[in-house]
C-alpha cells in the first residue's frame, strides 16, 4: 500500500513543479503541504469509519504496537528504536508486559542446560 501511495504521490508531485511536498512527508495534504495534527486525526477517524474498524487513538496504536512487539520477544532497545524512545522509557511504560516474558527466559535458560 505504501508503494502504491508513493507512486500516486510522485504523479501528484510532477504536477506541482517542485512545490509539492519538498520535505518528502509520507502523508501530506493534497497540495503537498504538511498535515496538521487535527487534519491527521480527522483523516484517521474517517479511515477507521470507512474500514469499519473500532476507534483507537493514534497514540493508542503506538501503545498497541509496543505491547505486541514486547509480547513477541523484541527487546526494549529495539522497540525503543522503532518508536523513537529510550529503552528506559519503554521499560517504565511497559514493565507490566514483562512478567510473562520472565518465565520464558527461565525456560530458555533451562533448555540451555539440557
Amino acid at each position: 500500500m505504501l508503494l502504491e501511495h508513493k507512486v500516486k504521490q510522485d504523479r501528484e508531485k510532477s504536477l506541482y513543479d517542485g512545490e509539492y511536498n519538498p520535505e518528502n512527508f509520507v502523508f501530506c495534504s493534497r497540495h503537498g503541504k504538511q498535515v496538521s495534527h487535527t487534519g491527521a486525526y480527522y483523516s484517521f477517524v474517517r479511515y477507521c469509519n470507512i474500514m469499519k474498524l473500532p476507534y483507537i487513538t493514534i497514540h493508542g496504536l503506538r501503545h498497541t504496537l509496543a505491547s505486541m512487539l514486547l509480547d513477541k520477544g523484541h527487546t526494549a532497545i529495539s522497540v525503543g528504536e522503532r518508536l523513537g524512545d529510550a529503552p528506559e522509557t519503554i521499560m517504565k511504560s511497559y514493565a507490566h508486559r514483562l512478567p510473562g516474558m520472565q518465565s520464558e527466559i527461565v525456560k530458555t535458560i533451562g533448555h540451555l542446560w539440557e
